[in-house]
């Protein structure tokens, strides 16, 4: 893609990525592995742990059904165990691969989209790979900066840029050395409309109330970031999730029109 189609009269481009976990193949070989002692083996069955006191003791007839319905409650607990183990051990990946794209060890960059006056851009995974999708990232900052330009997203400085700068080291390419100021501060050329609408205090709400509040559109009902992996990855449903993108796109670059523009 040529940079010079990003030359336009405003001084900003918004920007957005979107995140997928990686396979859980790879997941597994990154986190630790489910600890099987956690689940504890109902081990031996202990007629005295069965309490007959009130119904005439462990001899009594009453007592002996007691103790023989706890005898197979524990037989089918311990035929369960594996099972029981298995399910766990599920659940456990589940929910690291649930929380996977949240960080860019565990996640990977599906889509950076773009929009300016009069352009609208989604690179994609499946269309680009993500290291060319990172490599060009890094190619348009660097033009903006020397164009005195702004790459302007929401919650960019905390998630989007520290995503790419570390999914670029995974990648074997290095964030140009003109990103951080100090070695702690990113350059002017980002600009979080997140902070920027917090006006110094701590940054709490959403892309979408706050696109509500000051009348713009917000994100489409029933959609979120967290769908997107889901969306993309299944070719039924991608072009809803870059739809998505799109939009999120526009709103971002509306409400940087209002606080920056």
């Amino acid at each position: 893609m040529e940079l010079r189609k990003w030359i336009h009269v405003m001084s900003f481009i918004a920007f957005d990525i979107e995140t997928g976990p990686l396979p859980l193949t790879r997941l597994k070989e990154i986190h630790p592995g489910f600890d099987r002692s956690s689940i504890q083996h109902p081990g031996e069955f202990d007629p005295s742990s069965v309490k007959c006191g009130n119904i005439g003791g462990p001899t009594s007839e009453k007592g002996l059904a007691k103790i023989a319905e706890a005898r197979a409650a524990h037989e089918k607990e311990v035929a369960n165990f594996q099972s029981s183990v298995k399910q766990a051990e599920a659940t456990y990946w589940l929910g690291i691969e649930s929380k996977a794209a949240l960080s860019a060890a565990s996640g990977v960059v599906l889509a950076i989209g773009y929009k300016s006056e009069s352009a609208n851009v989604i690179e994609h995974f499946d269309e680009t790979g993500e290291h060319a999708m990172l490599s060009r990232f890094w190619t348009k900052f660097e033009q903006l900066r020397k164009q005195d330009r702004q790459l302007v997203g929401f919650n960019s400085r905390e998630f989007d840029v520290p995503f790419l700068a570390q999914r670029s080291i995974v990648n074997g390419i290095r964030p140009p050395r003109t990103l951080l100021q100090n070695d702690r501060y990113l350059d002017k050329t980002f600009v979080d409309l997140r902070d920027k609408w917090s006006f110094g205090s701590k940054p709490a709400n959403s892309l979408d109330l706050i696109c509500k509040a000051c009348g713009l559109p917000g994100k489409p009902d029933g959609v979120s970031g967290a769908h997107f992996s889901e969306l993309y990855r299944n070719p039924e449903t991608r072009q809803e999730a870059l739809d998505y993108l799109a939009n999120d796109l526009e709103i971002t670059f509306q409400l940087a029109e209002m606080l920056i523009g």
